[in-house]
């Protein structure tokens, strides 16, 4: 996995849109973007995550994603969807690997 794209990962999931569009620059709502992001990632992985887990920062929550796509790219490889480089504009060098949703 060379790139990933966590913000087109959280929408994929189901993570709410508003919560989505904004956690870059409003960290007050990560907290409750963290909540139903978490809950995916347990149902997606069988992992439990410990309340003294903390993420802070819209970063934290980049790196939580990209984890849990190695983590599938590894283990489940069928949750992901690789686009490719038509799929996205300039930003990045594709492909990228992103979480697919529920199918």
């Amino acid at each position: 996995v060379i790139e990933t794209h966590p913000t087109a990962s959280l929408y994929l999931m189901g993570v709410d849109e508003e919560f989505v569009k904004n956690y870059k620059k409003d960290e007050g709502i990560i907290g409750k973007l963290l909540n139903q992001l978490i809950g995916k990632i347990e149902s997606l992985t069988g992992l439990q995550f410990k309340e003294e887990d903390e993420v802070k920062t819209d970063g934290d929550v980049d790196s939580l994603v990209c984890a849990l796509t190695a983590c599938l790219f590894i283990n489940d490889t069928l949750r992901l969807l690789k686009l490719t480089e038509y799929s996205l504009s300039e930003r990045g060098y594709a492909p990228f690997y992103v979480v697919r949703g529920e199918f």
